[in-house]
């Protein structure tokens, strides 16, 4: 068992003590000051977790902190009370909702998720590795670029304003093009890729990013920023390269660098795992568009005006339900709530403020059906209700739950089966009655 990586669970509350050193023992947590104090930096509006004199509570945020070697990676709790005991299943359910969302790496086959020793870090490093390899074996990102120097031959354009000492006459200034690998691109990955090279701990994923950095090995080593890397202008015939450059975004937005020192300093990304599930539930729709019945179009995060306006008239509280679709002149609304329902609890733990919420979306949109789409850990639900506006105006609410808790690497077909049955039911097509023919 590797104690300087610690698992633990949304909304769970793990005590500490003081300590030398930083380890996760038997459920108890050993933490220096300084990565106490370095916790404390990290989450000073404490959206992560609470610290206590002697305990620590972690929040619905899911994610990857690294300080210093020790690791603490934050899990969704998709099995109720058998969470820890599914603790590798829910590892790689986390990697494919991730790379939905801000990883856009396939997490397809890597087995090696279910070993003790491999981190969410070390995982998206591996993926990166792994992927990376394969496309610059084939392929490489190249461009034109403008050069200019001064040359004992013309090549392409003379620079004739520089162009005028008579004793380097022999010498001319030039303007002209080299098709070179030293692009943005390049200097992106390299960079990335030294600094994943400085941080990994795993020998084979050492290994691959090695064998990556002797293939651009001709580019430029150069510091990048996030400025230029949002900067990149990506095209036909370097689009193969956008799920790389997305990830060295993702990486160094994430990443604190010490600059004098051996080893990255810290690591932290902790997103909201409610906004994981929206983005996956996204992210499936628009990487498998024939989960939509035929005809059926879909828009996201859809404005659909404000629920007031001021006295100057300015819109107050934006509406932009989850996804909307709109078929044979109908449209239906879908917002996506991150929480287990249950019939021992009142209304199903459907909460007022949810009805509120799609009521107003509702309202604003003109649906003809909204759907409140749930997880859930194997015990599906499924409601039907209305929603009524007035005596003319009823709407059907239907309330389901998509199940989390199988296995989407390997079971991601099932999930997508289910989900499809929802949307027919949402968005019924009309019934085409066949003319027996005389």
């Amino acid at each position: 068992m590797n104690n300087s990586v610690a698992t633990v669970f949304e909304w769970e509350r793990y005590p500490y003590v003081m300590s030398t050193r930083n380890l996760f023992n038997k459920g108890v947590f050993f933490f220096t000051p300084s990565f106490l104090n370095t916790l404390d930096t990290i989450d000073k509006d404490q959206k992560y977790f609470i610290i206590t004199r002697d305990k620590i509570k972690f929040k619905q945020q899911v994610g990857v902190i690294r300080i210093d070697g020790f690791t603490l990676q934050v899990f969704p709790k998709l099995f109720k009370e058998r969470y820890v005991e599914h603790q590798a299943v829910i590892a790689r359910n986390l990697a494919v909702m991730l790379s939905y969302t801000l990883v856009p790496l396939s997490p397809v086959g890597m087995a090696t998720l279910a070993e003790e020793d491999w981190d969410l870090l070390e995982l998206f490093i591996h993926l990166f590795a792994v992927h990376l390899l394969a496309l610059l074996s084939h392929t490489q990102s190249r461009e034109y670029l403008t050069e200019r120097d001064s040359l004992r031959y013309v090549q392409e354009r003379i620079l004739t304003r520089e162009y005028w000492n008579p004793a380097r006459l022999h010498i001319i200034p030039c303007q002209y093009h080299t098709f070179s690998q030293d692009t943005l691109i390049n200097r992106t990955l390299k960079y990335c890729t030294t600094l994943m090279l400085r941080q990994t701990r795993n020998y084979e994923t050492a290994s691959l990013l090695r064998k990556i950095l002797q293939i651009v090995e001709p580019v430029d080593y150069t510091p990048v920023n996030l400025h230029e890397v949002r900067s990149i202008q990506l095209n036909r015939l370097n689009r193969k390269f956008a799920p790389f450059i997305k990830f060295c975004e993702f990486y160094l937005s994430h990443t604190t660098i010490a600059l004098q020192a051996s080893n990255t300093e810290t690591f932290s990304l902790m997103v909201p795992m409610e906004k994981v599930f929206e983005s996956f539930i996204v992210g499936i729709i628009t990487h498998h568009p024939h989960i939509l019945p035929k005809g059926v179009r879909c828009k996201t995060q859809y404005p659909a005006g404000h629920l007031a306006h001021d006295h100057n008239d300015r819109g107050l509280f934006r509406l932009k339900p989850d996804i909307v679709l709109f078929y044979n002149n109908s449209s239906a609304v879908i917002d996506t709530k991150y929480k287990l329902l249950s019939d021992a609890k009142k209304y199903d733990n459907v909460s007022q403020n949810d009805i509120y919420q799609v009521y107003a979306y509702g309202a604003k949109t003109n649906a003809d059906s909204i759907m409140l789409l749930y997880p859930d850990d194997g015990d599906s639900r499924y409601l039907n209700w209305k929603i009524i506006y007035d005596h003319d105006r009823q709407i059907p609410l239907l309330i389901r739950s998509v199940t989390v808790s199988m296995d989407l690497m390997k079971d991601l077909n099932m999930f997508i089966d289910q989900l499809a049955h929802y949307f027919e039911e949402l968005c019924p097509q009309p019934h085409i009655t066949q003319i027996p023919a005389n």
